[in-house]
């Protein structure tokens, strides 16, 4: 189960860019009914980006990290499932060619262990936009009072 909670968290957390060319950079004597093919970049971990030449706007999605389920120790409890991670779209963000973006991808939040809420999702950036990780889950049943979920993007109560 945690292999599996771990490829959907990774999947969660990748970037997915798709640079779009919506304005036509060639001279009109050289080939008028040429347009520059759109591509697609999916970014799994953390880098800079640098905009093709040619490119001036894109179309992104940014996806947050989305926050670890709650813990429980004691039968008859379960923890509450982590809140989603923050989603971010724009079809037509401006850029300039050659301009470096700074790319951050958010991990997803720990599972909590025992009777402890699990941790939040890590946010994501493109350049200066960013997607709100979500909120660890609350724990099944806790003496210390933190059964609570995380703020975040919304984390889930434990249940009895």
């Amino acid at each position: 189960m945690a292999a599996k909670r771990t490829s959907a968290i990774s999947i969660l957390a990748a970037f997915v860019l798709i640079a779009s060319f919506l304005s036509a950079l060639l001279p009109q004597a050289i080939a008028p009914e040429r347009v520059l093919a759109a591509t697609t970049e999916v970014f799994t971990s953390s880098k800079t980006w640098e905009v093709p030449q040619g490119v001036t706007s894109v179309k992104f999605l940014v996806v947050a990290g989305g926050g670890g389920g709650g813990g429980a120790s004691v039968a008859n409890y379960v923890g509450g499932g982590g809140g989603a991670g923050g989603v971010v779209y724009d079809d037509d963000y401006s850029v300039t060619p050659g301009a470096e973006i700074t790319v951050t991808v958010g991990s997803g939040g720990g599972g909590g262990s025992s009777e402890n809420p699990g941790t939040n999702g890590g946010n994501s950036v493109f350049g200066s936009i960013t997607a709100i990780g979500g909120g660890g889950g609350g724990c099944g049943r806790s003496s210390c009072g933190q059964c609570a979920g995380l703020i975040g993007g919304s984390g889930g109560g434990g249940a009895a």
